[in-house]
C-alpha cells in the first residue's frame, strides 16, 4: 500500500481542478431540489385521490440516492425516492432471509406478538425489489440510508475521493460496478481508519489509497456487505467480469506510479474525457 508520506502524492492541485468536474454545484442542487419538490407537491394529492389505500399508508418521503448523500459526479438526472408507508395498526413479524442475506420478510402476525422494531440495533426501512428465486416477490430489501448518509459526514476528502473512483469508473465503462459496492469498499475504510485518516492525507493519497483498495477487492472477487457481513455484494458479477476490471485498474496504478513524478496530469488522464483534459491542461498550464 502507498505510503502517506510518498511526496509523489502530496500535491493536490490537479485532482482539486479535477474535482470540479464531478461536483454538482449548489446552485444546482437547490435549482433540482426546487423542481423535484413542487413535482412531488403536484403528484401526492393525484396519488392520494386516485388511491385510496395509498391515502390511508401514505406516511412520508425519504429522498435517497447519491444525490442526497454528496457523492454524485454528474447533473442529476434521476432521483431515489422512497415513499414510507405507515402499519401502526398492523402487528408485523420481520424475519431475516437465511439464502439472501441483508433481505427481510415481513409477515402479518398475532397483535398480542412483540413487533421487531430494530435490525443490527437501528431503525431501517424495508423496500420492495423482488429477486429471482422462489421467494423472491416476498423478499424487502433492509435499507440503511440515514446511517450511510451519516458515516459519510465530516471526513473532509472522502466524498470527494469516492467521486472520483466513480468518475475513473465511468470512464473505463465499468457500468456493472454498482456506485454502492464502491460506497460499501468506504464503509469499512472508515471501520478501519482513525477518525483523523480523511483530513491528515492528501487527497490525491487517498485517492491512490482507494484505487488499491478497489483493485484487490474486484482482485479477490469480494466486497461484503457493510449490513450482512456474510453477504458478498461482488457475487452478481462474473468472474471474468470481475477479473478484467481488477487486471484494468492493476494496469492504470502500475502506469500512474511509473509517470507521475514526470506527468502531473497522470491520474487525470484516466478520470477525464477528452473535451475535459482539455480544459484542464489549459487551466493547468495557467497555475
Amino acid at each position: 500500500m502507498t505510503s502517506s508520506k510518498d511526496s509523489r502524492y502530496s500535491d493536490d492541485t490537479v485532482l482539486q481542478n479535477v474535482n470540479h468536474f464531478v461536483t454538482v454545484t449548489q446552485k444546482n442542487k437547490q435549482t433540482n431540489s426546487a423542481h423535484l419538490n413542487f413535482l412531488m407537491e403536484c403528484i401526492l394529492p393525484i396519488m392520494k385521490e386516485e388511491d385510496e389505500t395509498f391515502k390511508r399508508l401514505y406516511n412520508s418521503i425519504q429522498y435517497g440516492g447519491s444525490f442526497y448523500k454528496g457523492t454524485k459526479i454528474s447533473n442529476a438526472e434521476e432521483y431515489d425516492l422512497d415513499l414510507i408507508i405507515k402499519l401502526q395498526e398492523t402487528p408485523l413479524k420481520v424475519e431475516m432471509s437465511k439464502n439472501k442475506p441483508g433481505y427481510v420478510k415481513i409477515k402479518l402476525q398475532d397483535p398480542h406478538v412483540d413487533v421487531w422494531k430494530n435490525y443490527h440495533g437501528q431503525s431501517w426501512l424495508a423496500i420492495p425489489k423482488p429477486l429471482n428465486g422462489d421467494e423472491g416477490n416476498l423478499l424487502w430489501r433492509a435499507s440503511f440510508y440515514e446511517q450511510e448518509k451519516e458515516l459519510l459526514l465530516s471526513k473532509k476528502h472522502l466524498k470527494n475521493v469516492l467521486r472520483l473512483l466513480k468518475k475513473l469508473r465511468n470512464q473505463e465503462n465499468f457500468s456493472n460496478l454498482s456506485s454502492y459496492y464502491i460506497e460499501t469498499l468506504f464503509f469499512h475504510e472508515i471501520d478501519s481508519q482513525n477518525p483523523y485518516f480523511w483530513e491528515q492525507n492528501s487527497l490525491t493519497y487517498l485517492f491512490m489509497h482507494m484505487l488499491k483498495k478497489l483493485q484487490r477487492a474486484l482482485e479477490n472477487c469480494e466486497i461484503k456487505s457493510y449490513w450482512a457481513k456474510n453477504s458478498n455484494l461482488l457475487e452478481r458479477l462474473s468472474k471474468e467480469e470481475k477479473q478484467n476490471m481488477a487486471s484494468r485498474l492493476k494496469k492504470i496504478v502500475n502506469i500512474i506510479e511509473k509517470t507521475i513524478d514526470s506527468d502531473p496530469l497522470a491520474i487525470a488522464r484516466f478520470l477525464l474525457n477528452e473535451k475535459e483534459m482539455k480544459k484542464l491542461s489549459t487551466e493547468y498550464d495557467e497555475l
